[in-house]
């Protein structure tokens, strides 16, 4: 507790935030909980109300909630569900972009119920990693949380961890990436530890300048005293490895480094050790076979070390941290502050010159090798009489950002719609007509449902050769109740992209909203899009949620039988499927005449036209919820793709994508066209065996484009197949337990006699182990212990 800060403050009004957390010490392991766990603590007393809404990963009663952390409120995603309309949320299975976008859909969701309780909060902060603030993001932008700020604080993203370390891309993984982009671009605030770290996000994503003017630096605090003094460097101090064994923490580094240091310093007695658990066990394997016979007695791995013979070790040792990047890196300045000295990789933006890192004063660095580690540490071994370090004296921010929101209207809290303009902007609907004189009326129909009133409709007639399809659109030209609704004629066959480059240039209104003939549009979208653009003049088009729905007997029934989830700007995603939108959306008239439709592409004409938006730097709004319906017949374009077609579209939309470099540009088709045919088999392949075997798509499965569907894929209720995941796992969990609690392998009074965070939890001992301790390092009894 800090009162001193709190003394200092003038506090005008109380602040009501809510962390979104993934994870939080005491009750799960990770180091973004640990740094959440701080903020709660350090700033209980200042001028702010917390509350944390916890995700489903863990799970912790009220009681030890309350003893742990009082005066937070704890609110748990579980607890906020609600039923479901299936013709406006889609279920978990639908998410197959990737399962985080689908836990971004859940926290916005459990917010809004929240929301609909009274509980509205001034700032909503959420961390980088998964793109969790996604879908709260996009609410916002349209129309909800108009008291909200929506902060984002740089922990660390997927997307930038993965550039640090070799491993193979996949389309989730760019979905991801996706999702985390657009949710740091989107928010209204950017929280980022230090100077150099924001710069380094800013500079992977590509943000522009207005991105940079949303951050705010805030120095996390660190809950622990710093000593007064550091160790020397003596004959026995341990080289320490306090990092998971992961490659993106470069633990090849540590071991080179340490063994050529010993190598070339036969006087030091002191011993290697790696004190974290394996991520990776073969690569725990591979280091373990590059030790030498003369140095394994000198080198341990001990991955069941007790938390306090760890903090023991980390405060006489010098604790190496080799990584190319971290966020803040608290390991390395509570080593630094328990009186250890520390190692850096000073190519690291977490310990770059601009930071409080000082080579030589408060650390030792190195270029990020292996033989640059060794030499630091021989410098540092010969100067070791006369070299005096000192521990880093971190100070945290006084005052955090939320300190400096704006005081909201009187009566202001809890407004989610604000009526920000009287202006109602003429909206043309373009309807592309070819012999789809069955399902036309239905969907004019649900066209002039509308909430939104100043509409044109134009039905572009692309030269339909059927009968009956021509005479319906001759009943629709006479008929009083389609009086809106405007016939132009294409003068010759000119396909999907000329019909609607032709209904464009014949339009009227300052916004275009694109929908087939067949498909079926909810009442509330053109307004919810309109108000939307006309309050965020920095984006051009608004992107509805997709479910397929089936080719029924009566044109008036909707039977969802599968969907699709966009992302918007897909600019990674984008390049293994269109994760943009499907062709329906609501756009400003500006973008079709800069972008038009490409009139030699037979289909993919609308994952073209959102790549070249999005490509040249325009902005996407993503509704969470479900308005657009997407009528899956037999005939249309989908269902009659083929391989060669494929590979000529893709080809055509792939040639517009150039990378510049300095001395030459090439476009993206020259290097991803081999790649996208063996995704397209793939991807084809796998559906004819899902098909076969009846089961549902899981969290990996098929992107929205391309992809070949003869028949619906038969799908369990969404309940149903969620519990049964559920049961298996706990039924898993159980058996493990029973087997643990039967041996003599486990000593509960002794692992929490030993683990006080656990005892304070009020977390079974023996089920906190095989889910948490185990892969923290923890020792199962006191004869485990190193």
């Amino acid at each position: 507790m800090r009162r001193d800060i709190a003394d200092t403050w003038k506090i005008v009004r109380m602040v009501k935030l809510c962390l979104v957390a993934p994870e939080l010490a005491p009750f799960t392991a990770g180091g973004i909980g640990v740094l959440l766990s701080n903020l709660l603590r350090e700033y209980d007393m200042a001028g702010v109300q917390f509350h944390v809404l916890a995700l489903n990963d863990w799970q912790v009663d009220n009681r030890s909630f309350e003893a742990t952390l009082p005066g937070v409120t704890l609110w748990r995603l579980a607890d906020l569900d609600g039923a479901i309309d299936p013709l406006r949320h889609p279920p978990e299975w639908a998410f197959t972009t990737h399962r985080w976008h689908y836990r971004s859909y859940q926290v916005a969701q459990a917010l809004g119920r929240l929301a609909s309780r009274g509980v509205v909060f001034d700032v909503v902060e959420f961390p980088d990693w998964g793109g969790l603030a996604f879908c709260t993001t996009q609410d916002k932008l349209l129309g909800k949380w108009s008291d909200t700020q929506i902060a984002v604080r740089l922990h660390s993203t997927d997307s930038i961890l993965r550039a640090g370390q070799p491993v193979a891309g996949s389309a989730a993984a760019a979905h991801l990436a996706d999702l985390e982009r657009k949710a740091l671009n989107d928010a209204d605030i950017i929280v980022a530890h230090l100077d150099s770290i924001a710069q380094a996000t800013r500079d992977h994503f590509g943000f522009d300048d207005a991105w940079r003017e949303k951050v705010r630096i805030d120095a996390p605090p660190i809950a622990m005293k710093t000593s007064e003094t550091a160790i020397a460097f003596e004959e026995d101090t341990p080289l320490c490895f306090p990092s998971k064994i992961q490659t993106l923490k470069r633990p090849d580094v540590f071991l080179n480094g340490a063994m050529a240091f010993l190598n070339s310093t036969p006087d030091y007695r002191g011993n290697v050790v790696f004190m974290a658990h394996p991520a990776d066990p073969r690569l725990e394997q591979h280091l373990l076979s590059r030790i030498p016979k003369h140095l394994k007695d000198r080198i341990s791995f001990s991955s069941k070390m007790p938390q306090a013979a760890r903090a023991a070790l980390l405060a006489k040792g010098i604790s190496v941290f080799p990584s190319p990047f971290e966020s803040f890196c608290l390991a390395a300045y509570e080593a630094s502050a328990m009186g250890g000295l520390v190692a850096l990789n000073g190519t690291n933006p977490a310990f770059s010159d601009q930071t409080e890192w000082k080579d030589g004063e408060n650390c030792l660095k190195f270029d990020g090798t292996a033989l640059s580690l060794a030499d630091s540490l021989g410098r540092a071994w010969r100067t070791r009489q006369v070299m005096r370090m000192k521990p880093m004296k971190h100070e945290a921010t006084r005052d955090p950002y939320w300190r400096s929101l704006k005081k909201m209207p009187q009566g202001s809290r809890g407004r989610t719609d604000p009526a920000t303009t009287t202006k109602m902007p003429l909206v043309s609907v373009i309807v592309p007509y070819f012999n789809m004189g069955r399902y036309i009326v239905r969907t004019l129909e649900s066209i002039l449902a509308s909430t939104y009133v100043n509409l044109e409709v134009i039905v572009v007639d692309d030269c339909s050769p059927d009968e009956h399809s021509r005479m319906v659109l001759e009943k629709i030209k006479g008929a009083e109740r389609f009086g809106t609704v405007r016939v132009v004629s294409a003068p010759a066959n000119v396909g999907l992209s000329g019909a609607r480059n032709l209904g464009i240039r014949a339009a009227r209104g300052e916004y275009i909203f694109t929908l087939d003939s067949d498909d079926l549009i909810r009442s509330d979208f053109i307004e919810l899009g309109v108000k939307a653009l006309e309050r965020n003049p920095a984006y051009s088009v608004v992107v509805p949620q997709t479910a397929f729905i089936a080719d029924e007997a009566s044109p008036a029934e909707m039977n969802i039988i599968d969907h699709a989830i966009f992302i918007g700007e897909a600019m990674r995603g984008g390049s293994f499927a269109n994760r943009f939108s499907t062709a329906t959306s609501l756009g400003r008239r500006e973008i079709y005449s800069e972008f038009p439709y490409d009139e030699n592409l037979t289909s993919y004409e609308d994952w073209d036209f959102y790549s070249r938006l999005a490509w040249a730097g325009k902005r996407f709004i993503v509704t969470s919820e479900i308005y657009f319906y997407y009528r899956r017949r037999a005939g249309s374009m989908i269902n009659t793709n083929t391989a060669e077609k494929h590979l000529r579209n893709l080809s055509i939309l792939r040639s517009k994508q150039k990378v510049d470099l300095p001395a030459f540009a090439f476009d993206m088709n020259v290097v991803t066209d081999a790649e996208a045919y063996a995704e397209f088999l793939r991807i084809h392949a796998a559906h004819a065996q899902v098909s076969e075997a009846s089961v549902p798509n899981g969290p990996a499965a098929h992107p929205v484009e391309p992809r070949i569907r003869m028949n619906p894929v038969p799908r369990p209720p969404e309940k149903k197949f969620l519990v049964l995941q559920k049961l298996r796992r706990e039924r898993a969990l159980r058996k493990e337990l029973r087997e643990l609690q039967s041996g003599h392998s486990f000593d509960p009074a002794w692992y929490l006699a030993h683990n006080p965070d656990v005892a304070l939890s009020g977390m079974d001992p023996a089920r906190h182990f095989l889910v948490f301790g185990r892969y923290e390092g923890r020792a199962p009894n006191g004869y485990d212990r190193p």
